[in-house]
């Protein structure tokens, strides 16, 4: 069995959240939900908490209802332009169904390039001495959602 992988662009993309979700959580001790775009001209586009600042609609909200406005941003830039790839990225604990085990650290994705392949990423994670070290990654296959086609 060959081992899910996404594309060589999304990956760059995921690279780029990844750097940055270490950076905000050795800082900060935790990482709120972004989302990322590229269009097919090539524009990127960031979707945190700071895309809907001017309006200050983003503060206080939690991680789940800023998740929701990430993928409702990305429907939005999606009636505009046409997209190529899209990103949702966040912090989660995950903790095992029957409550045995110590909870998990990790950050989980939503990853989506247009007629190539749609993932979930599952990065755990463990800070140490102040210093972020992933301890795995790995890719399950998905449906589009963020890009039906």
């Amino acid at each position: 069995m060959t081992e899910a992988k996404p594309s060589d662009k999304l990956s760059g993309l995921l690279d780029f959240l990844l750097n940055s979700a270490k950076d905000m959580i050795e800082e900060f001790g935790e990482y709120d939900p972004v989302g990322m775009v590229l269009t097919q001209d090539g524009q990127v586009v960031m979707l945190d908490s700071t895309f809907w600042q001017a309006d200050g609609s983003a503060k206080g909200l939690t991680s789940n209802q800023l998740l929701r406005r990430i993928e409702d941003g990305i429907r939005e830039i999606r009636g505009r332009q046409t997209i190529d790839c899209a990103i949702i990225f966040h912090d989660a604990t995950l903790r095992s169904q029957d409550g045995s085990g110590d909870p998990v650290n990790a950050l989980v994705g939503r990853l989506e390039e247009r007629r190539k392949g749609a993932f979930q990423v599952i990065v755990e994670y463990e800070v140490e001495q102040g210093h972020f070290q992933v301890k795995s990654k790995y890719f399950i296959p998905k449906e589009p959602h963020l890009i039906p086609d």
